[in-house]
Protein backbone atom coordinates (compact mmCIF):
# COMPACT_ATOMS: atom_id res chain seq x y z
CA UNK A 1 0.00 0.00 0.00
CA UNK A 2 2.63 2.43 0.63
CA UNK A 3 4.54 1.55 -2.52
CA UNK A 4 1.55 2.78 -4.06
CA UNK A 5 1.13 5.60 -2.54
CA UNK A 6 4.70 6.69 -3.56
CA UNK A 7 4.31 5.76 -7.26
CA UNK A 8 0.88 7.74 -7.37
CA UNK A 9 3.06 10.66 -5.92
CA UNK A 10 5.77 10.48 -8.19
CA UNK A 11 3.42 10.45 -11.14
CA UNK A 12 1.45 13.55 -9.77
CA UNK A 13 4.99 15.71 -9.26
CA UNK A 14 6.10 14.86 -13.07
CA UNK A 15 2.72 16.22 -14.24
CA UNK A 16 3.11 19.20 -12.01
CA UNK A 17 6.96 19.67 -13.57
CA UNK A 18 5.60 19.14 -17.14
CA UNK A 19 2.78 21.76 -16.53
CA UNK A 20 4.72 24.08 -15.09
CA UNK A 21 7.56 23.86 -18.04
CA UNK A 22 5.19 24.03 -20.32
CA UNK A 23 4.14 27.12 -18.84
CA UNK A 24 7.49 28.54 -19.14
CA UNK A 25 7.93 27.85 -22.62
CA UNK A 26 4.93 29.43 -23.91
CA UNK A 27 5.70 32.27 -21.85
CA UNK A 28 8.63 32.91 -23.22
CA UNK A 29 7.59 32.07 -26.86
CA UNK A 30 4.92 34.55 -26.09
CA UNK A 31 7.80 37.34 -24.88
CA UNK A 32 9.30 36.21 -28.38
CA UNK A 33 6.71 37.10 -30.45
CA UNK A 34 6.09 40.33 -28.80
CA UNK A 35 9.48 41.55 -28.53
CA UNK A 36 9.79 40.77 -32.16
CA UNK A 37 6.40 43.06 -32.88
CA UNK A 38 6.39 45.67 -30.18
CA UNK A 39 9.82 47.40 -30.30
CA UNK A 40 10.36 49.45 -27.05
CA UNK A 41 10.93 53.30 -27.74
CA UNK A 42 11.72 56.51 -25.42
CA UNK A 43 10.28 59.24 -25.99
CA UNK A 44 10.21 63.08 -25.04
CA UNK A 45 7.36 65.74 -25.26
CA UNK A 46 7.63 68.69 -28.08
CA UNK A 47 7.69 72.12 -25.82
CA UNK A 48 8.28 75.74 -26.63
CA UNK A 49 11.56 76.82 -25.98
CA UNK A 50 13.76 80.54 -26.62
CA UNK A 51 17.26 81.15 -27.44
CA UNK A 52 19.37 83.71 -28.71
CA UNK A 53 22.56 84.43 -30.08
CA UNK A 54 24.35 86.04 -27.64
CA UNK A 55 27.48 88.23 -26.38
CA UNK A 56 28.89 88.44 -23.12
CA UNK A 57 30.91 91.37 -22.37
CA UNK A 58 31.19 93.84 -18.89
CA UNK A 59 29.05 96.52 -18.75
CA UNK A 60 29.49 100.02 -17.51
CA UNK A 61 26.43 102.20 -16.87
CA UNK A 62 26.75 106.16 -17.87
CA UNK A 63 23.61 108.35 -16.74
CA UNK A 64 23.07 111.85 -15.90
CA UNK A 65 23.35 111.84 -12.24
CA UNK A 66 23.04 115.05 -10.03
CA UNK A 67 24.34 114.58 -6.38
CA UNK A 68 22.33 115.41 -3.38
CA UNK A 69 23.47 117.04 -0.22
CA UNK A 70 22.56 117.74 2.91
CA UNK A 71 23.83 120.56 5.17
CA UNK A 72 21.89 120.53 8.12
CA UNK A 73 22.78 118.00 11.33
CA UNK A 74 20.05 115.73 12.20
CA UNK A 75 18.43 112.56 11.13
CA UNK A 76 17.25 112.11 6.99
CA UNK A 77 13.74 110.53 6.57
CA UNK A 78 13.31 109.90 2.61
CA UNK A 79 10.26 111.64 0.97
CA UNK A 80 9.69 107.89 -1.38
CA UNK A 81 11.62 104.88 -2.50
CA UNK A 82 14.75 104.37 -4.42
CA UNK A 83 13.15 104.73 -8.44
CA UNK A 84 10.56 107.38 -7.23
CA UNK A 85 10.06 110.13 -9.72
CA UNK A 86 10.65 113.98 -7.90
CA UNK A 87 10.31 117.20 -9.82
CA UNK A 88 12.35 120.04 -10.11
CA UNK A 89 12.27 121.63 -6.83
CA UNK A 90 10.53 118.61 -5.16
CA UNK A 91 11.19 117.24 -1.86
CA UNK A 92 13.60 114.12 -1.79
CA UNK A 93 14.11 114.60 1.91
CA UNK A 94 13.76 115.98 5.25
CA UNK A 95 15.52 116.54 8.31
CA UNK A 96 14.67 115.77 11.94
CA UNK A 97 16.26 116.58 15.02
CA UNK A 98 16.19 113.02 16.69
CA UNK A 99 15.11 109.32 15.22
CA UNK A 100 11.78 109.32 17.35
CA UNK A 101 10.58 112.42 15.70
CA UNK A 102 11.66 111.09 11.79
CA UNK A 103 9.76 107.99 12.52
CA UNK A 104 7.14 109.68 13.68
CA UNK A 105 6.53 111.88 10.76
CA UNK A 106 6.84 108.83 8.81
CA UNK A 107 3.92 107.14 10.92
CA UNK A 108 1.74 110.01 10.22
CA UNK A 109 2.62 109.95 5.84
CA UNK A 110 1.64 106.35 6.38
CA UNK A 111 -1.48 107.51 7.93
CA UNK A 112 -2.34 110.23 6.00
CA UNK A 113 -2.39 107.91 2.66
CA UNK A 114 -5.10 105.62 4.72
CA UNK A 115 -7.57 108.38 5.04
CA UNK A 116 -6.99 109.27 1.88
CA UNK A 117 -7.72 105.76 0.06
CA UNK A 118 -10.81 105.54 2.92
CA UNK A 119 -12.23 108.64 1.94
CA UNK A 120 -11.47 107.86 -2.01
CA UNK A 121 -13.35 104.45 -1.52
CA UNK A 122 -16.08 106.31 0.43
CA UNK A 123 -16.79 108.88 -2.20
CA UNK A 124 -16.90 105.34 -4.86
CA UNK A 125 -20.12 104.22 -2.67
CA UNK A 126 -21.85 107.54 -3.55
CA UNK A 127 -21.32 107.34 -7.67
CA UNK A 128 -21.18 103.48 -7.42
CA UNK A 129 -19.32 104.66 -10.65
CA UNK A 130 -17.33 101.14 -10.76
CA UNK A 131 -19.16 97.83 -11.13
CA UNK A 132 -18.73 94.58 -9.21
CA UNK A 133 -17.25 92.25 -12.08
CA UNK A 134 -14.88 95.40 -13.12
CA UNK A 135 -13.78 95.28 -9.37
CA UNK A 136 -13.45 90.86 -9.50
CA UNK A 137 -11.52 91.46 -13.07
CA UNK A 138 -8.90 94.03 -11.38
CA UNK A 139 -8.25 91.92 -8.32
CA UNK A 140 -7.91 88.94 -10.47
CA UNK A 141 -4.85 90.86 -12.23
CA UNK A 142 -3.78 92.20 -9.57
CA UNK A 143 -2.93 88.73 -7.83
CA UNK A 144 -1.74 87.79 -11.28
CA UNK A 145 0.88 90.57 -11.10
CA UNK A 146 1.17 89.84 -6.68
CA UNK A 147 2.73 86.56 -7.90
CA UNK A 148 4.67 87.56 -10.63
CA UNK A 149 6.46 90.05 -8.70
CA UNK A 150 7.25 87.46 -6.06
CA UNK A 151 8.40 84.82 -8.99
CA UNK A 152 10.45 87.74 -10.54
CA UNK A 153 11.99 89.24 -7.27
CA UNK A 154 10.49 92.28 -8.05
CA UNK A 155 9.77 93.85 -4.45
CA UNK A 156 9.52 97.05 -5.48
CA UNK A 157 6.97 96.05 -7.34
CA UNK A 158 5.62 93.88 -4.82
CA UNK A 159 4.96 96.57 -2.32
CA UNK A 160 2.82 98.79 -5.10
CA UNK A 161 0.87 95.94 -6.03
CA UNK A 162 -0.06 94.89 -2.65
CA UNK A 163 -1.74 98.16 -1.75
CA UNK A 164 -3.77 98.39 -4.95
CA UNK A 165 -4.82 94.97 -3.87
CA UNK A 166 -5.89 95.91 -0.63
CA UNK A 167 -7.47 99.19 -2.17
CA UNK A 168 -9.59 97.28 -4.33
CA UNK A 169 -10.85 94.47 -1.81
CA UNK A 170 -11.94 97.50 0.84
CA UNK A 171 -13.56 99.18 -2.59
CA UNK A 172 -15.58 95.42 -3.41
CA UNK A 173 -16.87 95.63 0.74
CA UNK A 174 -18.40 98.74 0.05
CA UNK A 175 -20.17 97.41 -3.12
CA UNK A 176 -21.04 94.56 -2.26
CA UNK A 177 -22.79 96.21 1.05
CA UNK A 178 -20.37 94.13 3.50
CA UNK A 179 -19.61 97.73 4.73
CA UNK A 180 -21.77 100.99 4.39
CA UNK A 181 -18.59 103.43 4.69
CA UNK A 182 -15.16 103.94 6.44
CA UNK A 183 -16.33 106.48 8.36
CA UNK A 184 -15.50 105.37 11.73
CA UNK A 185 -11.77 103.90 10.23
CA UNK A 186 -11.45 107.18 9.06
CA UNK A 187 -12.00 108.80 12.41
CA UNK A 188 -9.83 105.93 14.37
CA UNK A 189 -7.03 106.48 12.28
CA UNK A 190 -7.24 110.95 11.96
CA UNK A 191 -6.88 110.38 16.22
CA UNK A 192 -4.36 108.35 15.86
CA UNK A 193 -2.36 111.19 13.31
CA UNK A 194 -3.54 113.83 15.96
CA UNK A 195 -1.85 112.05 18.66
CA UNK A 196 1.67 111.02 17.49
CA UNK A 197 1.35 114.58 15.92
CA UNK A 198 1.19 116.13 19.12
CA UNK A 199 4.16 114.87 20.84
CA UNK A 200 6.90 114.82 17.70
CA UNK A 201 8.88 117.61 16.86
CA UNK A 202 9.04 119.57 13.77
CA UNK A 203 11.46 119.09 10.43
CA UNK A 204 14.75 120.81 11.01
CA UNK A 205 14.78 121.39 6.97
CA UNK A 206 13.39 119.98 3.85
CA UNK A 207 16.20 118.74 0.74
CA UNK A 208 15.28 119.54 -2.64
CA UNK A 209 16.35 118.09 -6.11
CA UNK A 210 17.50 121.08 -8.09
CA UNK A 211 16.25 118.56 -11.32
CA UNK A 212 13.93 115.97 -12.57
CA UNK A 213 14.01 112.48 -12.42
CA UNK A 214 14.71 109.24 -10.55
CA UNK A 215 15.92 109.69 -6.92
CA UNK A 216 18.48 107.17 -5.73
CA UNK A 217 19.80 107.23 -1.83
CA UNK A 218 22.49 104.81 -3.20
CA UNK A 219 26.08 106.52 -4.20
CA UNK A 220 29.29 104.84 -5.54
CA UNK A 221 31.71 107.59 -6.48
CA UNK A 222 31.15 107.23 -9.88
CA UNK A 223 28.58 109.69 -10.94
CA UNK A 224 31.20 112.26 -12.76
CA UNK A 225 33.41 109.22 -14.23
CA UNK A 226 32.66 109.68 -17.75
CA UNK A 227 30.84 112.52 -19.53
CA UNK A 228 26.83 111.95 -19.81
CA UNK A 229 26.73 113.87 -23.13
CA UNK A 230 29.38 111.97 -24.90
CA UNK A 231 28.58 108.63 -23.74
CA UNK A 232 27.60 107.53 -27.18
CA UNK A 233 31.35 108.09 -28.41
CA UNK A 234 33.50 106.94 -25.80
CA UNK A 235 35.94 105.28 -27.55
CA UNK A 236 37.47 101.54 -26.20
CA UNK A 237 40.73 103.27 -24.63
CA UNK A 238 38.52 105.44 -22.45
CA UNK A 239 36.14 102.55 -21.60
CA UNK A 240 38.75 100.85 -20.12
CA UNK A 241 40.09 103.08 -18.96
CA UNK A 242 36.72 103.46 -16.33
CA UNK A 243 36.59 100.20 -16.13
CA UNK A 244 40.05 100.01 -14.46
CA UNK A 245 39.68 102.87 -12.17
CA UNK A 246 38.94 103.21 -8.36
CA UNK A 247 35.65 105.22 -7.66
CA UNK A 248 35.87 108.85 -5.87
CA UNK A 249 35.31 108.77 -2.44
CA UNK A 250 31.61 110.29 -1.82
CA UNK A 251 31.42 113.42 0.10
CA UNK A 252 30.32 112.82 4.04
CA UNK A 253 26.69 115.37 3.20
CA UNK A 254 25.95 113.51 0.06
CA UNK A 255 22.33 111.98 0.48
CA UNK A 256 21.51 110.26 -2.72
CA UNK A 257 21.13 111.13 -6.30
CA UNK A 258 18.92 112.43 -8.87
CA UNK A 259 19.31 110.45 -12.76
CA UNK A 260 17.74 113.54 -14.56
CA UNK A 261 17.29 111.49 -18.07
CA UNK A 262 15.12 109.00 -18.91
CA UNK A 263 17.65 107.66 -21.69
CA UNK A 264 20.63 106.10 -20.36
CA UNK A 265 23.91 103.91 -21.50
CA UNK A 266 25.86 100.65 -21.17
CA UNK A 267 29.12 100.64 -22.49
CA UNK A 268 30.39 97.54 -23.25
CA UNK A 269 34.24 95.88 -24.78
CA UNK A 270 33.92 93.66 -27.74
CA UNK A 271 35.87 92.38 -29.82
CA UNK A 272 36.41 93.02 -33.80
CA UNK A 273 33.80 89.47 -34.91
CA UNK A 274 31.17 90.48 -32.46
CA UNK A 275 31.15 93.87 -34.06
CA UNK A 276 30.86 92.50 -37.40
CA UNK A 277 28.05 90.01 -35.80
CA UNK A 278 26.60 93.22 -35.12
CA UNK A 279 27.09 95.02 -38.53
CA UNK A 280 24.24 93.53 -39.17
CA UNK A 281 21.77 93.89 -36.35
CA UNK A 282 18.81 96.86 -37.44
CA UNK A 283 16.56 95.89 -34.38
CA UNK A 284 16.42 96.42 -30.50
CA UNK A 285 18.27 93.88 -29.18
CA UNK A 286 18.23 93.21 -25.08
CA UNK A 287 20.53 93.12 -22.43
CA UNK A 288 20.59 90.40 -19.52
CA UNK A 289 22.61 91.06 -16.16
CA UNK A 290 22.18 87.92 -14.74
CA UNK A 291 24.23 88.82 -11.21
CA UNK A 292 22.15 92.13 -10.84
CA UNK A 293 18.67 91.69 -12.23
CA UNK A 294 16.06 89.40 -13.28
CA UNK A 295 14.69 89.05 -16.89
CA UNK A 296 15.99 91.35 -19.48
CA UNK A 297 16.13 94.88 -20.60
CA UNK A 298 15.30 95.95 -23.81
CA UNK A 299 18.20 98.36 -25.75
CA UNK A 300 19.07 99.60 -28.61
CA UNK A 301 22.43 99.90 -30.55
CA UNK A 302 23.39 103.58 -30.01
CA UNK A 303 26.88 103.50 -31.28
CA UNK A 304 29.85 100.30 -31.74
CA UNK A 305 33.23 102.53 -31.88
CA UNK A 306 36.54 101.38 -32.98
CA UNK A 307 39.75 102.58 -34.13
CA UNK A 308 38.98 100.69 -37.84
CA UNK A 309 37.14 97.74 -39.00
CA UNK A 310 40.00 94.91 -37.68
CA UNK A 311 40.11 96.49 -34.25
CA UNK A 312 38.33 95.25 -31.14
CA UNK A 313 35.67 97.99 -30.59
CA UNK A 314 33.25 100.01 -27.94
CA UNK A 315 30.00 98.79 -27.96
CA UNK A 316 26.95 101.82 -26.31
CA UNK A 317 23.59 100.62 -25.74
CA UNK A 318 20.99 102.65 -25.11
CA UNK A 319 17.87 102.28 -22.99
CA UNK A 320 14.90 104.23 -21.55
CA UNK A 321 13.51 101.95 -19.16
CA UNK A 322 14.27 102.17 -15.54
CA UNK A 323 13.55 100.60 -12.46
CA UNK A 324 14.93 100.65 -8.64
CA UNK A 325 17.50 97.37 -9.25
CA UNK A 326 18.75 99.39 -12.64
CA UNK A 327 19.35 102.72 -11.01
CA UNK A 328 21.87 101.52 -8.72
CA UNK A 329 23.92 99.58 -11.15
CA UNK A 330 27.53 100.48 -12.53
CA UNK A 331 29.76 97.77 -13.57
CA UNK A 332 27.81 94.36 -14.37
CA UNK A 333 28.14 91.21 -16.32
CA UNK A 334 25.64 91.64 -18.94
CA UNK A 335 24.12 89.08 -22.26
CA UNK A 336 23.72 90.55 -24.95
CA UNK A 337 20.76 89.01 -26.92
CA UNK A 338 21.11 90.15 -30.65
CA UNK A 339 18.80 87.28 -32.26
CA UNK A 340 16.56 85.38 -30.38
CA UNK A 341 14.82 82.07 -31.64
CA UNK A 342 11.44 80.60 -30.29
CA UNK A 343 10.93 77.41 -31.31
CA UNK A 344 9.98 73.64 -30.19
CA UNK A 345 12.79 71.90 -28.58
CA UNK A 346 14.05 68.62 -30.09
CA UNK A 347 16.94 66.44 -29.12
CA UNK A 348 20.03 66.19 -31.72
CA UNK A 349 19.84 62.11 -31.17
CA UNK A 350 15.97 62.49 -32.34
CA UNK A 351 16.90 63.68 -35.97
CA UNK A 352 16.54 61.01 -38.89
CA UNK A 353 16.82 61.30 -42.62
CA UNK A 354 13.72 59.51 -44.05
CA UNK A 355 10.81 59.46 -46.88
CA UNK A 356 7.82 61.58 -46.63
CA UNK A 357 5.34 61.64 -49.54
CA UNK A 358 3.53 64.17 -51.14
CA UNK A 359 0.25 63.60 -52.98
CA UNK A 360 -0.57 65.71 -55.91
CA UNK A 361 -4.25 66.55 -57.63
CA UNK A 362 -3.53 66.88 -61.48
CA UNK A 363 -5.86 68.97 -63.24
CA UNK A 364 -8.00 66.07 -65.00
CA UNK A 365 -9.00 64.67 -61.24
CA UNK A 366 -6.68 62.50 -60.81
CA UNK A 367 -3.83 62.21 -57.79
CA UNK A 368 -0.13 61.04 -58.43
CA UNK A 369 2.07 60.84 -55.25
CA UNK A 370 5.87 61.91 -55.19
CA UNK A 371 8.82 61.02 -52.25
CA UNK A 372 11.63 62.95 -51.04
CA UNK A 373 14.24 61.66 -48.29
CA UNK A 374 13.95 64.40 -45.64
CA UNK A 375 15.15 65.82 -42.38
CA UNK A 376 12.82 65.09 -39.46
CA UNK A 377 11.62 63.25 -36.20
CA UNK A 378 9.70 59.71 -35.54
CA UNK A 379 6.95 60.82 -33.25
CA UNK A 380 4.80 58.19 -31.42
CA UNK A 381 1.05 58.17 -32.57
CA UNK A 382 -1.08 55.71 -30.26
CA UNK A 383 1.26 52.72 -30.90
CA UNK A 384 2.88 53.71 -34.61
CA UNK A 385 5.28 55.80 -35.56
CA UNK A 386 5.23 58.86 -38.03
CA UNK A 387 7.75 60.47 -39.60
CA UNK A 388 7.49 64.15 -39.93
CA UNK A 389 9.87 66.90 -41.11
CA UNK A 390 11.49 69.93 -39.44
CA UNK A 391 13.13 73.05 -40.45
CA UNK A 392 15.24 74.42 -38.03
CA UNK A 393 15.59 77.71 -37.13
CA UNK A 394 18.40 76.96 -34.24
CA UNK A 395 21.21 74.57 -33.50
CA UNK A 396 22.34 74.53 -29.99
CA UNK A 397 24.88 71.71 -28.84
CA UNK A 398 22.81 68.65 -28.49
CA UNK A 399 19.42 70.41 -29.24
CA UNK A 400 17.68 71.97 -32.53
CA UNK A 401 14.48 74.43 -32.10
CA UNK A 402 12.32 73.60 -35.02
CA UNK A 403 9.78 76.25 -36.74
CA UNK A 404 6.11 75.44 -35.59
CA UNK A 405 5.06 76.92 -38.63
CA UNK A 406 7.28 77.40 -41.69
CA UNK A 407 6.13 79.56 -44.15
CA UNK A 408 4.78 77.48 -47.38
CA UNK A 409 7.37 76.01 -49.75
CA UNK A 410 9.61 75.00 -46.69
CA UNK A 411 7.99 71.77 -46.13
CA UNK A 412 7.89 68.80 -48.64
CA UNK A 413 4.24 67.72 -47.60
CA UNK A 414 2.91 70.26 -45.32
CA UNK A 415 3.74 68.33 -41.85
CA UNK A 416 5.65 69.02 -39.14
CA UNK A 417 6.38 68.64 -35.67
CA UNK A 418 3.48 69.99 -32.99
CA UNK A 419 3.97 70.96 -29.93
CA UNK A 420 3.31 68.19 -27.26
CA UNK A 421 4.21 65.57 -30.01
CA UNK A 422 5.80 62.60 -28.28
CA UNK A 423 9.45 62.38 -30.08
CA UNK A 424 11.77 59.47 -29.62
CA UNK A 425 14.75 59.58 -28.58
CA UNK A 426 16.08 56.04 -28.24
CA UNK A 427 15.09 52.99 -30.58
CA UNK A 428 15.83 50.35 -32.70
CA UNK A 429 15.54 50.45 -36.38
CA UNK A 430 13.04 52.98 -36.47
CA UNK A 431 10.48 53.39 -39.79
CA UNK A 432 7.24 55.06 -40.56
CA UNK A 433 4.38 52.45 -39.29
CA UNK A 434 6.40 50.56 -36.79
CA UNK A 435 4.34 49.57 -34.02
CA UNK A 436 5.95 50.36 -30.78
CA UNK A 437 5.61 50.36 -27.25
CA UNK A 438 6.66 53.18 -24.82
Amino acid sequence: MECGEYGLDKTLAKKIIITVAAFLVLVYLAYLFYGANFSMVETETAVMQETADSIYSTGYVIRNETLIRNDSEGVVAYAFDDGGKVAAGGVVATVYKTEDDATAHKEIAQLNNQIDQLKKINMAAHTMSTGLDSINNQMNQKIVDLLQNINEGQLYNLKDTSKDLLYLINERMIVTGEVVNYNEKIEQLQAQKEEIQASCGEAVAQITSPVAGYFVSYTDGCESAYDYAKASEISLDSLNTILKQEPEKVADNVIGKVISELNWFIACPITAQESIELSSIYDDVSVNMPYATTGSVPVKIASVNQGNKTSDAALVLECNYMSPELASLRNETVKIDIKTYRGIRVSKKSLHDDTVVKTIENEDGTTTSEEKKVQGVYVVYGNELIFKQVSILYAGEDFVLCDPQPEEGVLFNGTTVELYDKIVTEGEDLYAGKIVKQ
